[in-house]
């Protein structure tokens, strides 16, 4: 009898400092064929092609980034994903329960259970961990725009560059244009690192978290990143929330966004985002 295939996909500029050798993931999948894949500029058509050969098995060794770049195909078919961490944030792999060690994160997954999850979408993009406008966005993009290596420390650089003179993004909400400090479309309930600005979100509940930080004081600082880490961040009193389906933004002010922490930019000055309920099938 034939081995089932799996294809595990890496990305090799994640996980530095992190132990992943190819007959290590091996010993992991004794009874499977293993083809390995990195990812890499034109993976669409190869991940499309495994697809149409049957192959319903896949692993993903990477961050949030590189998730949602494999997870975008898997969507609605059926085929499972598996996330080996190796991010700076892992924000899905951490709300999914998984280790943050390598060796951990395999034993888990080849042993695991297949969940479906839920899938939102900002503007017809798909992704799994969150998606979001204003502060988080800029910071996204000034990450991506610099020549550093990837890592967290980096992006808490340019979080600290950026904080205290940022004044926030307008956008029209039903009938009325406020302005925001940050406004994030969560399906999991963290960032990433264990820092959670929809501690209430549930990956398969049907629903996505909206949590918006509005403009406050910048002395507040220290407070707000101790809410984040603490799951206290309903208390903050510059923090709205709401659960949705179907949420529609207009006139924005400022067109940067994020999607799973990678930078994007909008078309128009319209957001639409919601939820496929279940969409794809993760191992956990």
């Amino acid at each position: 009898m034939n081995k089932p295939t799996l294809i595990f996909i890496i990305n090799p500029s994640a996980g530095k400092g992190k132990s992943l050798s190819k007959d290590l993931v091996l010993s992991h999948w004794p009874n499977h064929q293993v083809i390995f894949e990195e990812a890499y500029d034109g993976r669409a058509e190869r991940i499309l092609n495994y697809l149409e050969q049957g192959i319903t098995e896949f692993v993903v060794a990477g961050g949030d980034g590189t998730v949602n770049d494999i997870a975008k195909f898997l969507v609605h078919t059926n085929a499972s994903m598996g996330i080996i961490p190796l991010g700076s944030g892992n924000g899905l792999a951490r709300d999914l329960g998984l280790p943050t060690e390598p060796l951990e994160a395999l034993s888990v997954v080849s042993n695991g259970t297949v969940r479906a999850i839920d899938v939102g979408y900002l503007n017809g993009k798909p992704f799994f961990c969150t998606a979001g406008l204003g502060f988080d966005a800029l910071c996204a993009h000034d990450f991506a725009k610099k020549k550093h290596s990837r890592g967290l420390w980096n992006y808490i650089k340019i979080i600290f560059e950026r904080y205290f003179s940022y004044t926030g993004i307008e956008a029209r909400y039903q009938n009325g244009i406020k302005r925001y400090f940050s406004i994030t479309f969560a399906n999991a309930g963290q960032f990433g690192n264990n820092a959670y600005i929809a501690p209430h979100a549930r990956v398969d509940d049907g629903l996505l978290d909206c949590a918006m930080i509005l403009p406050h004081p910048k002395w507040r600082f220290a407070d707000l990143g101790i809410r984040l880490i603490s799951k206290r961040l309903n208390g903050f009193p510059y923090f709205e929330h709401l659960n949705f389906k179907d949420l529609k933004l207009e006139d924005l002010s400022d067109l940067h966004a994020h999607i799973d922490g990678e930078a994007v930019d909008l078309e128009g000055p319209t957001v639409h985002v919601k939820i496929e309920e279940k969409a794809l099938k993760v191992i956990i």
